[in-house]
């Protein structure tokens, strides 16, 4: 079973907030930017929208965004629509099941994608992945994404661990993470992300969060 689906879908935010060192900090400071730069109507593709939690974040910072959620797993899109219910917010979101190329390309005045690149293996998979958020974006308008990144200094990566451990995961269950993030994760370095992004039609990143080894940055349609 994916870990996106079934107990691991239901698991899935308690387990993040451990594995991601200032998770909702990244969900406020994201929402924080948008604010300065969408202060109307806005529609708000939101790419790995998980179990909702950026969505209702950004909901209480403007009441004039509307979101479309997009998800491989519909076990977490479900657990999301009982949240957007019970925050009185469903109105304001449609919710898809499946994969980014699948949706038609209605252009968004902004994207946001937290936490999801680092799943997709190889560069060339990965410029595919942005050139679909691409084609979605309107000229000029904002993605923001977050993911694991490759840093030179080792430490930084040992750092991450003990970070885990101090958010209250034990020995065994850090193991268990780093052996599933050798296989899963495919981290880019930031001049990676930049060559990406250039290649796509996608402005140089501008980080505005960073936790040890997760990074998030705003970059424009150009």
């Amino acid at each position: 079973m994916s870990r996106f689906e079934g107990t691991a879908a239901v698991e899935y935010d308690d387990r993040i907030s451990m594995l991601v060192p200032g998770y909702q900090i990244m969900h406020e400071a994201t929402a924080s930017l948008m604010a300065a730069h969408y202060t109307e109507k806005a529609t708000i593709l939101v790419v790995g929208a998980g179990t909702g939690s950026e969505i209702l974040t950004l909901s209480r910072i403007n009441p004039n965004w509307s979101f479309v959620a997009v998800d491989l797993s519909q076990d977490m899109l479900d657990i999301a629509s009982v949240r957007f219910h019970e925050a009185g917010i469903s109105h304001r979101v449609s919710c898809f099941c499946g994969d980014l190329s699948q949706l038609r390309r209605v252009k968004f005045d902004a994207v946001i994608c937290l936490l999801v690149m680092h799943f997709i293996k190889g560069l060339n998979d990965k410029q595919e992945f942005l050139i679909e958020i691409t084609m979605r974006l309107k000229h000029h308008g904002q993605l923001f994404i977050a993911d694991y990144m490759k840093f030179s200094q080792d430490e930084v990566a040992l750092a991450q661990v003990n970070m885990s451990m101090l958010q209250g995961m034990n020995r065994d269950s850090v193991a268990q993470m780093q052996a599933k993030m050798s296989l899963d994760f495919d981290a880019l370095s930031a001049n990676q992300l930049y060559k990406l992004a250039r290649e796509v039609g996608l402005s140089r990143p501008k980080t505005y969060f960073q936790s040890l080894c997760y990074q998030a940055n705003m970059l424009t349609r150009l």
